[in-house]
């Protein structure tokens, strides 16, 4: 549906009005250019192409296509190229190969026309949601906290997801805060491969993601194919992933302030079904003394697949350790702490009552891990046992050297 405004684009300007001058935002009534046909298509992951057809009494001299995305501060504005005629029919398209979008946003445009007389149009499609369009109609199944969207499986597999959906949601409720309730459902969409997720990702240089959270957005991916397996990778995927929507719903723009580990080792917590390789990965680093600094972790997580597995393990590892020794109610202090704009270490010196790096000897020794400062010790040992073999014979070797400088001194001083 198209909406054609000649005066005014309320909507667009109440965003950032002061981006363009009066007589961009307003136009003339009598005389004005004319639209015969405005549509856009996408290309999910590919393109996404503006068209519009327009005339006038004059030629048309210029033409300015405006777009923006929810949850997204910058306007893009893209001057086209045309030559000057009564009608003309312009595209822009944009290569989303190298300029992505996130999924499921709602996109607004609007075109600027103006011709030889001094005419001017501006005419404003109504928003669109980016969609994922490859696989044609999605199922959709709404629960009370969690709308699921697939398009492989049947009725039985959405029901089985948006009920683990449900579950999931209520059970972080109570380990977050009691009180938090969604203030509408979150979508969650579930693809059948991880090929298929691939182009509704970040381009983080992860290949091995199979599910991703969009918090700001109230949208989950996972990839769950339908199958014997569904059900498991159901209770593992689908709850931590809802996790960060769920923590997001609690601290809204303060959710960047939570430290990764919290983050990431909640989200872990939160599965229903463990993941086998996670004990396998700590207990690896434990046997190497590979084991990550807390405070690596404070902020962001490594890119390299092995240490980035290690990452979440030794998250989820340290929160159970918290939850274990300083109660279940912590963790919900935690996020309240951060949300509050403490600091990573600060937070933990808050609501536990020791450093960070304290915490991390505790949870080390929980391990059986020796502190990490032994750790380095035991690591240099062969060098300093080098040294200290070496030693006497860089002084025996030293000895026939210094007594022959004594005598050279001797003799100059005779």
């Amino acid at each position: 549906m198209i909406r054609i405004r000649p005066r005014t684009w309320v909507s667009l300007c109440l965003i950032c009005l002061s981006l363009f001058p009066v007589r961009a935002v307003l136009a003339q009534a009598d005389g004005a250019p004319v639209v015969e046909a405005m549509w856009h298509e996408v290309r999910f992951g590919e393109s996404l192409q503006f068209h519009l057809t327009v005339s006038s009494s004059a030629d048309i001299t210029s033409a300015v296509l405006t777009y923006v995305t929810t949850h997204n501060q910058a306007m893009t504005v893209e001057p086209l190229d045309l030559t000057p005629a009564p009608r003309v029919e312009l595209s822009y398209e944009v290569d989303l190969a190298h300029n992505p979008l996130k999924p499921f946003v709602e996109i607004r445009y609007l075109w600027m026309v103006s011709d030889a007389n001094g005419q001017q149009l501006t005419v404003e499609h109504d928003p669109f949601f980016y969609e994922d369009n490859r696989f044609g109609e999605w199922q959709s199944l709404a629960g009370q906290r969690v709308a699921v969207h697939w398009y492989d499986g049947d009725a039985a597999f959405g029901g089985l997801a948006l009920g683990v959906a449900e579950q999931a949601v209520d059970r972080m409720r109570e380990m977050i805060d009691p009180a938090l309730a969604p203030s509408e459902p979150f979508d969650l969409y579930l693809y059948a491969s991880e090929a298929d997720l691939v182009p509704a990702l970040p381009a983080t240089g992860r290949e091995w993601v199979v599910g991703h959270a969009y918090p700001e957005l109230r949208v989950a991916l996972a990839v769950v194919p339908p199958g014997s397996e569904s059900a498991s990778t159901m209770r593992r995927l689908i709850p931590h992933e809802l996790t960060h929507l769920l923590l997001y719903e609690a601290l809204g723009s303060r959710y960047r302030r939570l430290p990764s580990w919290l983050n990431e080792g909640l989200a872990v917590v939160s599965e229903q079904v463990p993941d086998p390789d996670e004990e396998l990965v700590l207990g690896r680093a434990l046997q190497s003394g590979q084991l990550l600094s807390l405070e690596s972790l404070c902020y962001s997580f490594p890119r390299q697949g092995d240490q980035a597995r290690l990452a979440y393990a030794q998250s989820s590892s340290v929160v159970r350790f918290i939850q274990g020794n300083y109660g279940h109610a912590a963790v919900g202090r935690l996020v309240d702490s951060y949300g509050g704009g403490l600091s990573c270490g600060a937070g933990v010196r808050k609501v536990l009552g020791v450093s960070l790096d304290s915490l991390e000897s505790q949870w080390r020794e929980s391990l059986g891990v020796r502190p990490q400062g032994a750790i380095v010790v035991r690591q240099a040992m062969p060098w300093l046992l080098l040294v200290l073999v070496s030693l006497p014979l860089l002084l025996l070797a030293a000895q026939p050297l210094a007594v022959r400088r004594t005598g050279q001194r001797r003799e100059r001083w005779l």
